[in-house]
């Protein structure tokens, strides 16, 4: 996809977008904290933070460039918030709103991605 193709793009995309970096970014940051927290599950939560922290960058270099692959991976930012409210049921719901709005995110920004034309 172009350059100019990149920068003209929706406010559906951006909303979506801005949803993915965000609870990617909050992920990040909640992991680390959590790391001090919990001391006991200090390398579970190092792995989350690491896997948030390499979503950001997806997010902010391919995505933001379009670039189909990038949509795709994307779908696996779900995945540790449902793995987690499946360990911890008392935050369920937390982990599994957070995976919806991922989901939302991501449908979201498909027509910058998938373009008929």
């Amino acid at each position: 996809m172009s350059i100019a193709a990149i920068q003209t793009q929706s406010t559906v995309y951006r909303f979506g977008w801005w949803i993915l970096v965000g609870l990617s970014v909050l992920a990040v940051v909640s992991y680390r904290m959590l790391i001090f927290v919990t001391p006991a599950l200090v390398d579970s939560f190092v792995a989350w933070a690491t896997f948030s922290l390499y979503s950001v960058f997806v997010l902010f270099i391919p995505y933001r460039r379009a670039e189909r692959w990038a949509w795709y991976i994307t779908w696996a930012l779900p995945i540790p918030s449902v793995v987690l409210s499946l360990n911890n049921p008392d935050a369920a719901p937390y982990y599994l709103t957070a995976a919806g709005l991922m989901v939302i995110g991501q449908l979201l920004t498909r027509g910058a991605f998938f373009t008929r034309g």
